[in-house]
Order: structure tokens, then C-alpha cells, then sequence
């Protein structure tokens, strides 16, 4: 069990969001694991705003992950790529392949 939380970062400058979740401490240094997002990040930090949707002091990864896929099930299909950085609405810590089911594979 460890500290975990659910975020959303939003681009000031393209209007996009990014939804996540990390297992690590609020100020670690970690953005996200999507690559649009960390080539953004890195080339204009100062346009990217986070907020700290729920937290956790103790939860297991596996946990956390379900609790952020509550929250990309709020992201309409046609909004990805469009309006959010996500790609995927699913929760899958970076390894999105190995946790989709064999229909959506």
C-alpha cells in the first residue's frame, strides 16, 4: 500500500486535458506516461495546470487504476485525441495492450 493519486493536467495554450493516475508523492516530478503530453510538458511547462482529483494514503496500484478508470469513463469516445491528450479511455498505467480484453485487442 502506498500514497496514490488521480490527476488532470490542462494545456493552457491548446485547451487539452490529460488524466491520470500515480502511485509517488505530489511532487516527484511526474507528468504523465502519454508521449504528446511529455513533449508539451517538457518544451512549455509553464502552460500546463494540474489538480489533484482524489488522493490516496494507502492503496495498491491495482486499486488506483480502478478508481482512474471511473473517472476516464466520464471521457466521451470522441473527445480523445480531440479535447484530451488520453488516446485510450482506458486505465492501464502507461501499458495500455496488456490490460485491454481480447475483444478490444
Amino acid at each position: 500500500m502506498r500514497f496514490g493519486f488521480i490527476y488532470l493536467w490542462y494545456d493552457t495554450k491548446r485547451k487539452k486535458y490529460y488524466l491520470g493516475s500515480h502511485i509517488g508523492t505530489l511532487n516527484d516530478g511526474y507528468v504523465g506516461s502519454n508521449r504528446r503530453l511529455q513533449s508539451a510538458y517538457k518544451s512549455r511547462p509553464d502552460s500546463f495546470k494540474r489538480s489533484i482529483l482524489e488522493s490516496y494514503d494507502n492503496i495498491t496500484p491495482k486499486e488506483l487504476l480502478k478508481r482512474e478508470q471511473l473517472w476516464l469513463d466520464k471521457i466521451k469516445p470522441e473527445e480523445l485525441t480531440i479535447r484530451y491528450y488520453n488516446e485510450k479511455n482506458v486505465a492501464a498505467s502507461g501499458d495500455i495492450v496488456s490490460n485491454l480484453s481480447e475483444e478490444k485487442k
